[in-house]
């Protein structure tokens, strides 16, 4: 039976792929929810069962508007009282590793310069 869920996920117009991760994205609500989702891109970039080129879910990651994403994400958890310098700091690798792995490291270099 997860064999059939496989295949039929590979043969899924990858448009498909695109829309599922920006609808995961968009119906989170909490912060632990979006750390674990920014958590899992690279995972999800370096799987084996996303090889189609161009994948749309990729380009969707590489966009702006998933550095804008990452930027309030990490906006909110440093401007966080309540939140432990531990948690920050993981927060921040996490984000870190996402914009690696999704290679949007010019677009995150335009928002997080404030950062630096």
């Amino acid at each position: 039976m997860a064999k059939g869920f496989e295949l039929t996920a590979e043969e899924s117009p990858s448009e498909i792929d695109a829309r599922a991760l920006m609808w995961t994205y968009e119906s989170l609500d909490e912060d632990h929810e979006r750390e674990q989702f920014f958590a899992g891109i690279p995972g999800f970039c370096s799987s084996t069962v996303v090889v189609r080129e161009p994948l749309p879910s990729l380009n969707y990651l590489k966009s702006r508007g998933v550095a804008v994403a990452l930027k309030w994400f990490l906006e909110r958890t440093w401007s966080s009282h309540l939140l432990s310098k531990t948690i920050k700091i993981r927060r921040f690798v996490i984000c870190i590793r996402a914009i690696d792995a999704a290679h949007i490291s010019r677009t995150a270099d335009e928002l997080f310069s404030e950062f630096a």
